[in-house]
C-alpha cells in the first residue's frame, strides 16, 4: 500500500464527511473509523512511503508520461523505487507505464 493510495482513501471519506447531512453523519463518522482500522490493522508497517527517491522517479515518469494523472504517477514511482508489483483494477491508466510490473485484479 503506497501513502499516495491511503491519502485518497482519507481524502473520499472526509469528502463525504464534509457533505454529510445530519441523517449521514453518523454513518459517515463510522465510515472514517472503519477506513482508520482497516489501515491499522492490515498495514501497519507496509505503507510504502513517497520519499526523495519516488520523487525523483516521480519526474522522471513525469516527463515520459504525460497524460498519466500525477496520483497515479505518484503511485507507480513508489511501486517501481520498491521494486514492488502494482495490484489495481487501473489497468488503462497504469498500464501505459513500461517500467511499472503490475497485475490487473479484475482480470481472472
Amino acid at each position: 500500500m503506497t501513502i499516495v493510495s491511503v491519502q485518497e482513501q482519507f481524502e473520499g471519506r472526509l469528502g463525504f464527511l464534509r457533505k454529510a447531512g445530519a441523517t449521514q453523519l453518523v454513518d459517515a463518522y463510522r465510515y472514517f473509523i472503519d477506513t482508520l482500522t482497516l489501515f491499522h490493522s492490515y498495514f501497519p508497517d507496509h505503507v510504502l512511503p513517497y520519499d526523495s527517491a519516488a520523487q525523483a522517479q516521480d519526474s522522471i515518469l513525469s516527463g515520459k508520461y504525460k497524460p498519466v494523472k500525477s496520483m497515479d504517477r505518484r503511485i507507480a514511482a513508489i511501486a517501481i523505487v520498491h521494486s514492488a508489483t502494482l495490484v489495481t483494477g487501473n489497468a488503462k491508466d497504469f498500464g501505459r507505464i513500461m517500467e511499472l510490473p503490475q497485475q490487473d485484479w479484475t482480470v481472472p
